[in-house]
């Protein structure tokens, strides 16, 4: 028996079920001190300020009944955790059943021993103490979550401060250029400086997107969707590039979507072509209608490809994670294949799927909202660290996309 047991504290509802001659014994030999309650509302009032380790409720008592005693300690999830019982001085099978369907792990009765008896209330003690661990890890790992959370805002924020840097100092040197014509070679060298600080910006925004999704912080604003629009502005990416750009849109699609979103997760692949293309010849851009109802996305280059995933990996994994919840948060899918090139295809039903938003996070945010007014040192902690980042990251991270020329 743990130490844990052996401090165990058994809540009863009705006193003459807690002087029972064949309970109490039971009860002090599983390692449970008793303690009784009035009637039923106090009852209730005691489980919900301090609960104990194990609820034992008469199956006559005055004001609520037995059964719904269980019903309401069962039902609601800061209690639905605990051991409850329903306590009757006979066996009744009908009684029995209606307990279990109230939620009660059962129905005790005189035993025909009293160690079978405390052996299962130890039972029933030991499911309860692991679930109280596997409570507390959880909320363990809320907190590190929390923390980390803290951490990639303000890792964002500086990071936001140096790309800024980088591209005063490159737009300075651009003016430099144009004034004072240089070399070829150091021309060249310069626009491949500005693509990649073009690139790190779009990755930047992209984590940022990634970050908001995660805690829960996106405000899912699904609307009507100019499907025609939104890939041009992708398209958009690719300008200044020496590639035979195709964009097709077949007329008359409807889709109803986070258009922020949507924009996020088209620039995000075509990023990973980008990032994935040692020189480009061909990319395709289409709309079209899926074969059962809503919109199919597809991205396809053809060109000399980086193999296998080396140079930008971490960058890669990122692009493809925000397209994937963003096909998922909207009830859709995101596939890719090899061929020729690279074939990027996310599948959207005609509006977002019921419940498939927020997109899951294991600890995110909007969980912690769910402790209560009184959070944990780690959670003000972090709190107190976001509230002070240079760059906050807004509820809704900006546009990756400019918006569409009319």
């Amino acid at each position: 028996m743990t130490e844990r047991v052996a401090r165990g504290l058994a809540l009863c509802g009705d006193r003459a079920a807690a002087e029972l001659p064949w309970l109490k014994p039971a009860l002090l030999e599983a390692g449970l001190d008793v303690e009784v309650a009035n009637d039923a509302e106090a009852l209730l009032d005691r489980v919900a300020h301090h609960p104990p380790d194990l609820v034992l409720v008469g199956a006559v008592m005055p004001g609520l009944s037995g059964l719904e005693i269980c019903a309401r300690l069962t039902g609601e999830p800061h209690t639905a955790h605990l051991p409850v019982f329903l306590v009757a001085a006979h066996a009744d099978e009908t009684l029995h059943r209606q307990a279990l369907e109230a939620g009660a792990l059962g129905l005790l009765t005189p035993p025909e021993s009293r160690r079978l008896l405390a052996a299962e209330l130890r039972s029933a003690l030991r499911v309860k103490h692991v679930f109280d661990s596997w409570r507390r890890h959880a909320d363990d790992l809320r907190q590190m979550a929390a923390a980390r959370d803290a951490l990639v805002r303000v890792s964002l924020a500086d990071l936001e401060v140096m790309l800024g840097a980088a591209r005063r100092a490159a737009d300075m040197l651009a003016a430099a250029a144009a004034r004072d014509p240089w070399p070829a070679e150091d021309r060249r060298v310069l626009r491949a400086a500005e693509e990649e600080l073009a690139a790190a910006d779009e990755t930047l925004r992209a984590l940022a997107a990634v970050r908001a999704l995660d805690a829960g912080e996106w405000r899912f604003e699904p609307g009507p969707v100019d499907v025609a629009a939104v890939l041009e502005a992708a398209a958009a990416l690719f300008a200044g590039r020496d590639v035979a750009l195709t964009v097709s849109v077949e007329p008359d699609l409807e889709l109803r979507a986070d258009a922020a979103l949507l924009e996020h997760a088209l620039a995000a692949l075509v990023q990973h072509t980008l990032s994935r293309a040692e020189s480009l010849d061909e990319v395709h851009l289409h709309a079209q209608r899926r074969e059962s109802a809503g919109v199919r996305f597809e991205v396809q280059v053809r060109g000399e490809l980086i193999h296998p995933y080396e140079p930008k990996p971490i960058t890669q994994a990122l692009q493809l994670s925000l397209a994937r919840m963003v096909a998922e948060a909207h009830g859709g899918s995101l596939a890719f294949g090899h061929s020729r090139g690279v074939c990027l295809v996310m599948d959207l039903p005609p509006e977002p799927t019921a419940g498939s938003w927020p997109p899951s996070a294991v600890f995110s945010r909007a969980a912690r909202a769910g402790e209560g007014p009184r959070p944990s040192a780690a959670t003000a902690a972090a709190d107190w660290l976001t509230s002070r980042t240079i760059l906050p990251a807004p509820p809704r991270p900006p546009r990756l996309l400019p918006p569409a020329r009319g």
